[in-house]
């Protein structure tokens, strides 16, 4: 779907501001610079061309294979809006656009290897001061144009991607002879999510996971839909993987997506239910890495408006304890009372407070969480627990 038209009716029809924001970029040689990025979000307020001032221009750059589109919308009372779309100096007309509606709509595909410039030309057609505002982006519609992210076409050549609680990047391609090879590493005890989003009926795409140089083959996903990888690391060491995308079949090229997420930790032992019927899960949402600063860790189903307390110690343990089990064991650290939201409980952890702790949080150490809290309505102890969370730090 053209992204240019999931903009909220309401949104789209709220006024500019009165004034212009640059006067003077009256001509092809003084146009204003903008950014025209992927995001169709990205939208240019405050604009106005009027009787005093007839003409604004705007110059942007479109990637190789990237279709540049340029939305204009303003209120037709106000007078007429025409538009034409240019090359870097203006002297060869790609698109205009001279409707009787309230927006004006211009696009051109870069069919080069290189960034190319162009020059939006916004013009009164007519009498009148009419405020207007720019919607615009780019996108990727050129499969056999390169992405931003080569050469990474061999597995001694791939790109490195940073295992973090979520990376997307639309606008990857895939050519046939020109496979694309990715490299993550993943902490201890962390699982990888690795998702190669497509539409098989333009190009189908195929996936495997490697581990390091490409030495053993882990897995394949080799799907009529889109591709996902899946991994934990079982160990206390780091595993760099190796994740090779490549055309199937016999379609030149395609557009991809990757998403990757994951979680930097393993749950282990079992909850209990509690009064909610339901067994509670703790998860953790972050980065185990000590530059990250903290992590975050949530917990639930829940009964209501409880209270309870976030823990951690270095070992595992198994004992029956209120209405669930203590996994946890050795010297144990307690964070704050927090109080149950609407059936979840959250924790920040911060690394630096932690590190004065009787259990510092430094790299390389390696600690189990869990939750315990309060549960009146389920009898027995009047307290139980969830499960447990092994997570393993690193720099």
């Amino acid at each position: 779907m053209n992204c240019l038209f999931a903009i909220p009716f309401s949104l789209a029809l709220t006024l500019a501001q009165p004034a212009n924001a640059s006067p003077v970029n009256d001509n092809c040689g003084t146009a204003e610079p903008i950014s025209i990025t992927t995001s169709c979000w990205a939208i240019l307020n405050g604009l106005e061309v009027s009787d005093a001032d007839l003409v604004d221009h705007y110059r942007g750059s479109i990637a190789p294979g990237h279709e540049a589109r340029l939305r204009i919308r303003f209120d037709h009372p106000d007078g007429n809006i025409d538009v034409r779309l240019w090359n870097s100096d203006c002297t060869v007309l790609l698109a205009s656009s001279a409707s009787t509606t309230n927006d004006e709509l211009v696009t051109w595909v870069n069919p080069g290897q290189v960034d190319a410039d162009i020059v939006c030309e916004v013009y009164l057609n007519g009498t009148g001061t009419v405020p207007y505002k720019i919607y615009r982006c780019q996108e990727l519609v050129d499969c056999s144009a390169p992405d931003d992210w080569e050469d990474n076409d061999t597995c001694f050549t791939p790109k490195v991607l940073p295992f973090d609680d979520y990376l997307y990047k639309t606008g990857r391609t895939v050519q046939q002879g020109d496979d694309d090879y990715y490299e993550i590493t993943l902490p201890p005890f962390a699982r990888l999510d690795f998702h190669v989003q497509h539409d098989p009926s333009a190009g189908n795409i195929d996936a495997a996971l490697y581990e390091s140089a490409c030495g053993n083959l882990l897995q394949t996903s080799a799907t009529m839909e889109s591709e996902v990888l899946n991994l934990t690391n079982p160990t206390a060491v780091p595993r760099t993987l190796i994740a090779h995308i490549y055309m199937a079949g016999g379609d030149p090229c395609a557009i991809y997506k990757v998403l990757l997420s994951g979680d930097p930790g393993t749950n282990y032992c079992t909850s209990s239910l509690n009064s909610t019927g339901s067994a509670p899960v703790i998860s953790a949402h972050g980065s185990a890495s000590l530059a990250a600063g903290s992590i975050s860790f949530s917990s639930g189903p829940l009964p209501w408006n409880v209270p309870g307390v976030f823990f951690y110690g270095p070992n595992a343990g198994n004992v029956p304890f209120g209405n669930g089990t203590l996994c946890v064991a050795g010297s144990l650290v307690r964070s704050p009372v927090v109080t149950s939201f609407k059936g979840s409980t959250f924790w920040n952890m911060n690394y630096f407070v932690q590190a004065s702790s009787n259990n510092p949080i430094t790299p390389g150490s390696i600690y189990r969480f869990q939750l315990w809290y309060r549960d009146p309505a389920g009898g027995g102890a009047l307290f139980n627990l969830t499960d447990a969370y092994l997570l393993a730090f690193y720099p």
